[in-house]
């Protein structure tokens, strides 16, 4: 009897001691949370003893380093974004100073160089392979040093007007480059063999003109044929561009009958070189 009456002590003994640990688990899982920045759906703690207020204390002086230690990480997380450098243009692939890390100013944007008889064409070819690049703005005025403000943007431009003059002159035949070597921007360069190879339009004009009366199909194909034409009908239209309307209020149609004039042109220009096998599609 004397035995069962300690092991009923010893067990009221453990029942005491889990139920403080039960207190103890809760309470510091539910300043966790708060310290977290969120409430913790759990069944309400226990309810306190006064033997209890001691241990809270206890546990308040564990604790508060804690909180305060949280309380200041905020603040110095918000301080990081401010340490980062600022991005340079050339960076950011929303500025026009953007470079690309691959860019180099030794590349050859264009297969053929500029000789004195291919200008038009060499000129298609730069303005396009200058468009992929979104580097049009630096030989047509769009972007010019007076944009740069800031010192990165300076910097951006400077490097921006370098490289687009290499390719300009990479590009260039060795006996013309020494003429524009020494302009100052990419625009300068590009302005300096401009002018006297578009000058030389005239005569251009006059000899293709010429050439589209005599082309005939001859033995070519009509494919060969055609493309011939179309390869010099190009060229004419680039050089000496139809005039069109562009007032914004014309109801006329007048630039679609322009079209239409010069597609019928065509078209009689291109039976009337075919050979006499197609003279019924002539009729």
């Amino acid at each position: 009897m004397v035995q069962l009456q300690r092991m009923d002590t010893r067990l009221d003994t453990l029942s005491t001691e889990l139920y403080q640990v039960n207190v103890h688990v809760s309470r510091i899982t539910r300043r966790q949370a708060i310290m977290g920045g969120f409430a913790l759906e759990a069944s309400p703690p226990p309810p306190l003893v006064a033997s209890d207020s001691k241990d809270e204390d206890d546990d308040d002086a564990l604790l508060l380093p804690l909180m305060a230690n949280q309380d200041q990480a905020p603040s110095s997380n918000a301080s990081q974004p401010n340490a980062h450098h600022e991005l340079s243009p050339m960076e950011d692939p929303r500025s026009p100073f953007f470079l690309h890390h691959g860019e180099s100013p030794g590349a050859i944007l264009v297969t053929q160089l500029l000789t004195e008889d291919n200008y038009p064409n060499w000129a298609r070819a730069m303005l396009m392979a200058l468009d992929a690049k979104s580097k049009l703005c630096f030989i047509d005025g769009s972007s010019m040093i007076s944009m740069a403000v800031t010192p990165l943007e300076k910097i951006a431009w400077s490097k921006n007007n370098s490289m687009i003059s290499s390719w300009i002159l990479n590009s260039v035949s060795p006996h013309i480059t020494a003429s524009v070597i020494y302009r100052t921007t990419a625009m300068e360069v590009w302005n300096s063999l401009r002018n006297p190879f578009s000058q030389a339009n005239g005569p251009r004009i006059s000899q293709l003109q010429k050439m589209i009366s005599t082309i005939m199909q001859g033995d070519s194909t009509v494919t060969t044929y055609f493309t011939n034409l179309q390869a010099s009908w190009d060229q004419l239209l680039n050089l000496r561009p139809s005039p069109s309307c562009s007032c914004g209020r014309c109801i006329c149609g007048v630039n679609d009958k322009i079209m239409l004039f010069n597609h019928q042109d065509a078209l009689m220009q291109f039976l009337n070189g075919l050979n006499e096998a197609f003279s019924q599609v002539r009729t």
